[in-house]
């Protein structure tokens, strides 16, 4: 189960559930168990992309610092600094806008289209938002996440956290 995390089984997956919605048949992935725990596996996995902007923010964040991390301890032993882990060569924004093109948007849809329909609206809508300020910061130019955090994510968050406490209750 926890393979279902593995990127290189993501497009397996993605292609299992495209194949299910071609054929129409959607009782095939209602009725699969081990299909089914998987999305919900890879939807956890990813899930920080679908979160409101404040969390989501705050766990790339961190996930971020666990790559640099990663690539400090591979720069220690000598060896080759993998794909997004050197600190030194950050582009944040742009390697979050690929993630979303990529892993998140494509999963997200074709499982809000599979399995969850209607009731996924909401997460997809929330990544496609998040989407659009990673974007907006690689436009921007802005590589390192402290500054990405500073720019665009941190105010951004803050202006949503503003008008919704302005927003009335109704009580």
């Amino acid at each position: 189960m926890v393979l279902s995390t593995d990127l290189t089984v993501h497009l397996q997956l993605v292609g299992s559930l495209k194949t299910a919605l071609i054929s129409q048949e959607d009782s095939e992935v209602e009725h699969s168990p081990m299909l089914l725990m998987k999305i919900v596996i890879k939807c956890a996995d990813v899930g920080h992309s679908s979160k409101a902007l404040h969390l989501h923010a705050r766990w790339s964040d961190l996930i971020i610092e666990e790559f640099f991390l990663q690539g400090d301890d591979e720069h220690t032993l000598g060896m080759d600094i993998s794909p997004f882990m050197n600190r030194n060569s950050e582009n944040s924004a742009r390697n979050q806008v690929g993630f979303f093109e990529f892993i998140v948007l494509p999963f997200f849809e074709v499982v809000a289209e599979a399995v969850f329909r209607p009731e996924f609206k909401t997460i997809l809508d929330q990544a496609h938002q998040n989407y659009k300020l990673w974007k907006k910061a690689d436009n921007m130019q802005i590589n390192a996440i402290k500054d990405i955090l500073d720019q665009v994510l941190d105010p951004e968050a803050a202006k949503i956290a503003a008008a919704a406490s302005k927003a009335p209750t109704g009580h």
